[in-house]
């Protein structure tokens, strides 16, 4: 099944925010704005760097994936994937972002966390620890939800589930995935991506009309997976 995966570039000018126009593009070369045509890929010039957070468990100890930090590996704060609900009247969905990892030892995931932003609706993000089949997105193992959530622009305080007991068992040399999906069905929120050097590909993110997933985009959404060994 072929299907559209959308992705926003935005002006983080609270004026533009304010009485802008919100546009969505699709997976062709270049998105038309208003006044200018925009070559993708498109990334602002001013990167910020992510900044850790202090506020896990003494327990959350170990960090199993990310693409977030050292100092140097930045996130962009007005462009990234949609995650949205079915009924939100800007972008319509469902869509739902699969971030794809590879768990190097025996772990439990724990505390999960991404650089989503809440944009309209009602706020309600849910993130989740999925298999891989045959390289896409497969079943759920288990997730959380979470009403802290920045708003769409700021930075730099990453979305965070904890998930209940010991968490997501994982496997040594076994890939996953971390998946972003609207927890209610008015809303959209924002997955900021990590810019690519030197204008090239950064890994694959999965994104899903909520019937199948695919890969479409070479951008990797910002994250970051702790737990405990094992």
């Amino acid at each position: 099944m072929n299907q559209t995966i959308k992705k926003i570039s935005l002006t983080i000018v609270v004026a533009a925010l304010a009485c802008g126009t919100l546009m969505a593009q699709t997976k062709a070369p270049t998105v038309q704005q208003p006044g200018r045509v925009i070559t993708l890929p498109h990334f602002p010039s001013v990167q910020i760097p992510y900044r850790e957070e202090n506020s896990d468990s003494p327990d959350v100890n170990v960090t199993i994936a990310k693409n977030l930090g050292p100092p140097g590996n930045t996130y962009v704060t007005d462009n990234g994937w949609l995650v949205t609900g079915a009924s939100d009247p800007t972008f319509g969905g469902p869509f739902s972002v699969g971030i794809q990892f590879r768990a190097t030892g025996n772990f439990h995931a724990k505390t999960l966390q991404a650089a989503i932003t809440y944009f309209e609706g009602t706020k309600n993000l849910r993130l989740g620890i999925y298999t891989s089949n045959a390289g896409a997105v497969g079943t759920l193992i288990q997730d959380g939800a979470t009403t802290a959530i920045p708003n769409f622009g700021t930075c730099c305080t990453l979305a965070k589930v904890t998930l209940s007991g010991l968490g997501a068992a994982l496997t040594a040399g076994t890939d996953y995935f971390l998946v972003a999906t609207a927890g209610s069905t008015d809303e959209a929120l924002v997955w900021d991506f990590i810019p690519p050097v030197n204008g090239g590909a950064n890994g694959q993110s999965f994104s899903s009309d909520g019937v199948t997933y695919d890969a479409e985009w070479t951008y990797y959404g910002a994250y970051q997976v702790k737990g405990t060994n094992p």
